[in-house]
């Protein structure tokens, strides 16, 4: 006892800094005094010391000073926990930034392993202290407080931003659901089991405040959420919304094991609320795609792949749709859509209903876009370009979704505008057409056949640079024209060649522009989509 007397003289030298926790709020004084210790003093001291390390604390409460040298052993442990707190969080942090489910399973202890023994036992032993002095509400303050910046540091909520710009919605979406599944299963049930450690038999206040806290950042989290339900219309926060409603139900079978029955409760209110605004935003959504589809009938400046913007738009709708097919049919079964006949009076799912519907539009759009190009070959390309498109994405994935019947449709009708291609060469071809009139002299046929070729000449070499600089993006597709072309134009012009040089005889070659390689290396040229080395866009009439 010689011991603990020399050395809370000894104490009373020091000032305790208490840190974000002041000791005036206990009302007490505290006066610094500067003496100079003897051997004798220092000897004793050193014995307290010695005492502390074989984990003997003194529970001793009779004094101010007393009051004080605790709250200061309570706020050293307090800052040994944030110490080592500060190498958990770069491995908690890579967790939200690089989850895996798997890892999930088996880190659920992850601060309870993290922390050295010497700490937990010491919080344990100052926690009892603290609470038989009288402080337990101060000592639930500090260590809630304390929990709340761990939190804080790991989690980083602050960073989150659901509204971003759609280049960034992506990111801002996975680490939301990362922070969400390394919040309910990794740090709450964590920080929630040290903290039951922490007052085991002493204060059950104290996991009521650490509880509440982790309710705080739940709720933080499910606000994020509720922003994508309250939000932009766009393709993005679409998907993201289907994303955030498929994964809401996982976390709501979650707060049953790391909250109590009243916080659970009022939790999964709030969640089932969210996901009913996102479930209603999303049938909003899919509704729009039909009218943002109608609306866009005036024709852009086509990009250089020949693809229209909205053939693009229906495609990542489609896309969305493949990758949440089920949640999206869920979605119509809790918020219905009118109910949609087929053309065959049958009832389909709504959501292959809603589909076909849109894809109809596009249709409608397509062919009314095409109409306003100066060029009418143009528009049959741009027709057979996005049909193509269209009927090659739906073979990779649409068919269930669309059916045999449409992809067959389609098919045909890209054929079709083939053949409209086809017919704005008639033009040309008319001019190589032999003339039967038997009648006609020799050097009149010659004249005029000089006169056609003449035209042939200068009509085949305007196609070809206007041609050239338009673009077929696939490759089978743009061999199957250029294919079609040669079939018609070649032996038209072999034919009227021949002949011409049988009626002009060794000169015609000074009338003769092209040879049969001529023609086939400029129709191989065609629809490459450049012009001086640069891509052109198609012109159109507004």
């Amino acid at each position: 006892m010689t011991c603990y007397l020399v050395a809370k003289k000894i104490a009373s030298c020091v000032i305790y800094e208490t840190n974000s926790y002041s000791l005036n709020s206990l009302q007490k004084e505290h006066v610094t005094h500067h003496v100079h210790p003897n051997p004798e003093m220092v000897n004793a001291a050193r014995k307290f010391s010695e005492l502390q390390d074989q984990d003997h604390l003194v529970i001793q409460v009779d004094s101010s000073f007393d009051d004080a040298l605790i709250m200061s052993q309570f706020m050293a442990c307090i800052s040994k926990l944030k110490n080592q707190n500060e190498f958990i969080v770069p491995r908690v942090q890579k967790h939200v930034n690089l989850f895996q489910t798997k890892e999930l399973l088996i880190r659920n202890n992850l601060l309870i392993d993290s922390l050295p023994l010497e700490i937990i036992r010491d919080l344990q032993e100052t926690v009892k202290l603290m609470v038989a002095a009288g402080f337990e509400k101060e000592c639930c303050h500090i260590y809630s407080s304390c929990c709340r910046g761990f939190l804080e540091e790991c989690l980083r909520l602050e960073e989150l931003d659901l509204k971003e710009e759609e280049k960034v919605l992506d990111i801002m979406m996975q680490r939301w659901m990362n922070a969400c599944y390394v919040a309910l299963g990794i740090l709450f049930p964590s920080e929630r089991k040290l903290c039951q450690r922490m007052f085991f038999g002493v204060s059950p206040a104290a996991d009521l405040s650490v509880m509440v806290v982790c309710w705080e950042f739940t709720i933080g989290l499910l606000n994020y959420a509720n922003d994508l339900a309250t939000g932009s219309r766009s393709l993005n926060h679409f998907r993201c919304s289907l994303r955030v409603f498929r994964t809401l139900p996982g976390l709501i079978s979650m707060f049953d094991s790391v909250f109590s029955n009243h916080h659970s409760a009022s939790l999964k209110n709030e969640a089932i609320e969210i996901r009913k605004r996102l479930g209603e935003a999303i049938r909003v959504i899919f509704m729009e795609m039909e009218d943002h589809i109608f609306r866009d009938l005036v024709p852009k400046v086509v990009p250089h792949d020949g693809i229209d913007l909205i053939t693009y738009f229906v495609e990542s709708c489609f896309n969305i749709v493949l990758e949440y097919r089920d949640t999206l049919e869920q979605i119509f079964k809790e918020y219905p859509m009118p109910m949609v006949s087929d053309r065959e009076g049958t009832f389909s799912s709504i959501l292959s209903i809603q589909m076909d519907r849109i894809m109809e539009l596009l249709q409608n759009n397509l062919e009314a876009k095409s109409k306003n190009y100066t060029d009418p070959a143009f528009g049959y390309v741009f027709l057979m370009n996005n049909y193509n498109y269209i009927v090659h994405r739906a073979t990779c994935g649409y068919e269930t979704t669309l059916g045999s019947d449409w992809i067959k449709k389609h098919t045909t009708k890209l054929q079709q505008n083939l053949e409209h291609y086809q017919r704005t060469w008639d033009k040309v071809l008319d001019i190589l057409k032999l003339d039967s009139n038997e009648s006609m002299t020799p050097l009149a046929a010659a004249e005029s056949m000089k006169e056609n070729l003449k035209l042939f000449n200068q009509q085949f070499k305007q196609i070809c640079s206007i041609q050239t600089t338009w673009f077929v993006f696939n490759e089978q597709l743009r061999e199957e024209i250029e294919t079609s072309i040669e079939k018609m134009l070649l032996p038209a012009y072999e034919n009227f060649i021949g002949r011409f040089q049988t009626l002009i005889g060794k000169d015609a070659y000074e009338y003769n522009e092209y040879v049969m390689f001529d023609i086939e290396a400029l129709l191989n040229n065609l629809f490459l989509g450049k012009q001086n080395g640069q891509p052109r866009e198609g012109n159109i009439s507004l």
